[in-house]
């Protein structure tokens, strides 16, 4: 593992924390975001509370307008939503998965495909759920606000598409030069504080820039901020060169923190279901 140990020590066994991200600017245009997911949730008839993870049941507008359903939420994911539809036997298969978080340019939202399928029994006091690991699937609606200029329909699709392939790819990078996709950072500040000297060592102090960053006359400008290609070429894979040497990656980064932070953790939000039964409870 090139860098473990070198930047920030990680635990090697798996631990969850409740957090709060302070460390995350919430501005007026994205308290408008969060506005409308939320509006999206109506009649929550019950709420059912575990360790980092809540589950409410209620009747949600959209397509499934007038079906009982389920949304699960994280303590270290918020801003994240999975949604599934409830039988009246208390198996449920999933649905959607909704995403909305800000950062000081403005926000991403959109809901993606959600497939597989689980069971709930509930009690005065208790709810229970069994689950299969959910999968993913499209991205099937988008909005975003990016300085004041809000994108929706096809044109916020395709802006969302295209961030989506760049994060999915990062993310997979990272678990491979981690060389375990079981390595959980409890939190985004963490995870941040890890991966920024290692992606963008010119954006951060020269004592928390990894050993393998060297002085070099080969420089890329982009995004006001000049880029070492020595060390892109060193460290990243063909795919990911381009992205850092154009300042695309910079963009992610202070545009879609949370968003790659949450694709990084999926192997982890899925362990979280296939682990076994989750006892919740009611508030």
């Amino acid at each position: 593992m090139r860098f473990l140990g070198q930047i920030w020590k990680i635990p090697s066994t798996i631990t969850v924390a409740i957090t709060c991200f302070g460390c995350i600017i919430i501005t007026p245009t994205e308290k408008a975001g969060q506005f409308i997911g939320r509006s999206l949730t109506e009649n929550i008839t019950a709420v059912y509370v575990g360790k980092d993870i809540s589950l409410s049941m209620g009747e949600k507008s959209g397509k499934f307008v007038g079906d009982k359903n389920i949304t699960i939420e994280f303590d270290e994911f918020p801003g994240l939503q999975m949604w599934a539809r409830l039988s009246s036997d208390g198996s449920f298969v999933w649905t959607e998965l909704y995403f909305l978080r800000g950062s000081p340019f403005g926000w991403n939202e959109f809901t993606q495909e959600l497939t597989g399928n689980g069971g709930v029994k509930f009690t005065e006091s208790f709810a229970s759920v069994t689950a299969a690991a959910p999968e993913r699937g499209q991205i099937t609606s988008a909005k975003i606000l990016h300085n004041g200029d809000k994108l929706q329909g096809a044109e916020a699709l395709s802006s969302l598409y295209s961030r989506s392939e760049r994060i999915y790819k990062l993310a997979e990078w990272m678990h491979t030069e981690l060389k375990d996709a079981a390595v959980h950072f409890p939190n985004e500040e963490v995870f941040a504080a890890y991966w920024k000297p290692i992606l963008l060592p010119e954006m951060v102090s020269a004592k928390k820039r990894p050993s393998t960053w060297t002085s070099t006359d080969d420089w890329a400008i982009a995004e006001d901020i000049k880029w070492n290609i020595s060390y892109t070429k060193r460290i990243f894979v063909d795919d990911l060169r381009a992205l850092r040497d154009s300042g695309a990656l910079l963009r992610d980064w202070e545009e879609a923190l949370p968003w790659l932070y949450f694709a990084y953790e999926w192997n982890y939000i899925q362990g979280l279901f296939s682990a076994g039964e989750m006892t919740l409870v009611r508030e």
